[in-house]
């Protein structure tokens, strides 16, 4: 792994010192003059090492000097008569274009909209610390490593009836939903029985089919 290195000669014993601090890290610096030839540097930005500028002005006003030679080296570049092109490459271009408007939409409504879900529930100022991620990643991670600690569990008869329960309470769930135009769904508080009651019929009194305990409910 390497890291780039860009500074202002004078500056050598601090770039001793990152380089040193680099190498701990595994890093190995990356140094090279800024370019200076119109051919290949970027106007007035400076990558690399470099000494400073004496007349900032006449450097921005001379950034574009490369165009006087290379219209007369490239005329090319000039030239108004371009030659049409034909109607497949024309569909090629727009085919190719329409998949990557229609793959960034979907990359963007996938992973750019968590922050707009989370503030339909949260605060505003909820959402800068949800976003920040440090304590939800934190959270994640220990929730990771609980599940895990409980998969690899030996104890396989307390892990079943945890799984039992769970899958209990699924289920309650799913038929509340499942019935959730038609019928109200409930569970009896003596021996856990799912009862299911149509609705819109008032106030009854329903009586479970496996304990016979009796109960009032709204339907």
């Amino acid at each position: 792994r390497t890291v780039n290195i860009r500074y202002q000669l004078g500056f050598e014993r601090m770039i001793r010192k990152a380089i040193e601090n680099f190498a701990k890290m595994g890093l190995k610096p990356v140094i090279y003059r800024a370019a200076v030839s119109t051919l290949n540097k970027r106007q007035t930005l400076r990558i690399g090492y470099t000494g400073a500028v004496p007349n900032k002005q006449f450097e921005y006003d001379h950034r574009a000097d490369s165009a006087v030679y290379l219209d007369k080296k490239f005329p090319i570049l000039t030239e108004k008569q371009f030659v049409p092109l034909d109607s497949k490459t024309k569909n090629e271009i727009w085919k190719n274009v329409k998949a990557l408007i229609v793959h960034k939409i979907g990359d963007v409504s996938v992973h750019q909209t968590d922050n707009i879900i989370i503030s339909a529930f949260v605060s505003t100022t909820a959402l800068g610390i949800i976003s920040n991620y440090t304590i939800l990643n934190a959270l994640i991670l220990i929730l990771l490593i609980y599940v895990n600690y409980r998969t690899l569990s030996r104890n396989i008869v307390a892990r079943r009836l945890e799984n039992d329960k769970f899958t209990r309470l699924i289920k309650l769930y799913q038929l509340k939903w499942q019935y959730r135009k038609t019928h109200k769904v409930f569970r009896c508080k003596q021996c856990k029985q799912i009862i299911r009651v149509p609705k819109h019929k008032g106030t009854i009194e329903i009586t479970c089919p496996k304990c016979k305990t009796k109960v009032t409910k709204r339907t």
